[in-house]
Formats: C-alpha cells, structure tokens, sequence
C-alpha cells in the first residue's frame, strides 16, 4: 500500500513522488521558520484566528510527515519509480527524515 500522486504524465512530465513535494516543503520550512521567530520574539499569539491557523498548519506537516513514508520516488540511477514501502522508508530515512523531524 503506498500514496501515488498524480503521475508525470499528468503534471509536468518527470515528476513523481517526492520531486513533487520540494515545493511544498519550502513553503512549510518558511512559514514555521517565520513563525517560529515572530512567536519567539512577541511571544504566543492571543488572537485565536492565528492560533487556528497554526494548529492547522502544524496538523498538515505531520500529516505531510507520516506520508513520506508511503510516497514514491524515482531512482536516481535507475530512472524507475520505487514503490517497495521498505525501500521508501529507508531512503526517507536516509535523506529528509532528520530536517523534517527537526522542523516538527
């Protein structure tokens, strides 16, 4: 059982899996980089429209977290698409596993 995103074909020929979610992980490590120094320096927001909305953004990078260990990629040197959930794991494990953990 794995997650396939939307295939290449669909998007933009080449993409898969993980490629796919460079872009979003920029966004998530921004805006909790950002975030993360305005909390710092005026401290928990009061306003419970910002807190909403930082329970919510929190929620979907642990949702976003859990789903790269289910996500498909392609090899680098083969140029095939990996579906094997062990193999999956383990090169999370090996690549973005710690920064994401970190950003948790």
């Amino acid at each position: 059982f794995f997650f396939k995103q939307k295939t290449a074909y669909e998007i933009s020929l080449g993409l898969v899996g993980s490629e796919m979610c460079i872009r979003d992980r920029a966004l998530v490590v921004a805006y909790s980089c950002f975030s993360s120094l305005l909390f710092l320096t005026f401290g928990w927001p009061q306003n419970s429209l910002v807190i909403a909305i930082e329970i919510l953004v929190e929620s979907l990078f642990f949702f976003y977290f859990i789903m790269h260990f289910l996500e498909e990629y392609r090899d680098p040197v083969s140029q095939k698409i990996v579906t094997d959930l062990d193999v999956i794991a383990k090169h999370y494990l090996s690549g973005w596993f710690l920064p994401d953990l970190l950003a948790l």
